[in-house]
């Protein structure tokens, strides 16, 4: 499911591009979800290997999770996929070096 331009819906989970992007140093993913959850966040490269994966507790609204250059070991087109209770959603980012 689409949402605005900036946003991939799955029911109850809401993601949207990653800000700046492509980004050299910071970039903030935001999401939204429905219901308390457990979220997963894992970034991977083209070929589907996982460069960073982190799971944290979230309530119900709004959150953003912050990378930075230090926490992703690769640069070029990556993948995030956020997992929580209400789905999951997968955007394309680039990092430049």
């Amino acid at each position: 499911l689409r949402g605005s331009d900036n946003e991939i819906l799955s029911e109850g989970l809401t993601v949207q591009q990653n800000r700046p992007n492509p980004f050299r140093n910071t970039t903030d993913i935001l999401f939204s979800i429905d219901g308390d959850s457990p979220v997963t966040l894992t970034v991977m490269d083209m070929a589907g290997k996982v460069l960073r994966k982190v799971t944290n507790e979230y309530t119900k609204g709004s959150h953003t999770i912050t990378l930075d250059t230090e926490s992703i070991a690769a640069s070029g087109v990556l993948y995030y996929k956020i997992d929580a209770d209400q789905g999951s959603v997968v955007r394309k980012m680039i990092k430049i070096k």
